[in-house]
C-alpha cells in the first residue's frame, strides 16, 4: 500500500517502508526501519508486523531518527506516556523524523476514558517527530500536551489526526490549560498542524 507522507512516500512491506526521496526521476527509494504496535501486541515482543509492541510509550523508547511506528487498527485503552529526551527518548533529524502513524487502512483509536490526562506529555528537549492518520479521544486534559518551559520542543507535525472529546474546554488548540492540544511553554516552535479533525 503506497502512502503519501508530509515530505516522503512510503510503502509498508515486510517490517521495513520505503522512503522515496527527491522528486522527479531523481526518486532514490531507501528502506526505513520499522516497527509495529497494535492493541493485541506484548511489549515484550519484537516489535515487528507478527510479534507487535503493545503501546506507544515502548516503541518511544526503542525508535532512532528515521525510524517509522505503524499502529494496527483497533482501541488502544489506558494509555498516558511521558515523552522527553531526559527519559532517554530519541528525537529524529530535519532529513530522518521519526513518525507514528496508522497501519495501511486501519483505524487505531488511542481512548483515554475521560481518566487519564494526556496521551502524551511531550517534554523538552524532543524534536522532529510526526503523527498521522491516529484518533485520539476522551482525555482528562488534552490529547497531548507539549511541554517547553526551557529548553525546547520544536518541529512536531500533527497530520490527518482526529482530536475527539479531550479536555474540559472546546479549544482545538490552546497555549495553556486544557483542550485538544496543549502548548505549554517558551520553548515551543515550529509545530505544524495540518489536515486534522477536531470536535467536542
Amino acid at each position: 500500500t503506497t502512502r503519501k507522507g508530509s515530505n516522503l512516500v512510503q510503502t509498508a512491506f515486510g517490517g521495513r517502508c520505503a522512503k522515496a526521496v527527491g522528486y522527479g526521476k531523481g526518486l532514490v527509494r531507501i528502506l526505513m526501519p520499522t516497527y509495529t504496535v497494535s492493541p493485541t501486541g506484548n511489549d515484550l515482543g519484537a516489535g515487528n508486523e507478527v510479534d507487535p509492541w503493545r503501546t506507544l510509550g515502548h516503541a518511544a523508547l526503542i525508535v532512532n531518527p528515521g525510524d517509522i511506528v505503524l499502529c494496527r487498527g483497533g482501541i488502544y485503552d489506558g494509555e498516558m506516556h511521558v515523552l522527553s529526551g531526559v527519559n532517554g527518548h530519541a528525537s529524529g533529524t530535519q532529513a530522518a523524523p521519526i513518525r507514528v502513524e496508522n497501519y495501511p487502512a486501519e483505524a487505531p483509536v488511542f481512548r483515554g476514558n475521560d481518566g487519564l490526562g494526556f496521551l502524551l506529555d511531550v517534554r523538552s528537549p524532543f524534536a522532529w517527530w510526526e503523527f498521522a492518520w491516529l484518533e485520539i479521544r476522551e482525555y482528562g486534559r488534552s490529547a497531548l500536551r507539549f511541554y517547553a518551559p526551557s529548553g525546547n520542543v520544536s518541529n512536531i507535525l500533527l497530520d490527518d489526526c482526529a482530536i475527539i472529546d479531550n479536555g474540559l474546554e472546546s479549544s482545538a488548540i490552546r497555549r495553556w490549560g486544557c483542550g485538544g492540544i496543549e502548548l505549554n511553554g517558551v520553548g515551543i516552535s515550529h509545530f505544524r498542524i495540518a489536515n486534522n479533525h477536531f470536535a467536542r
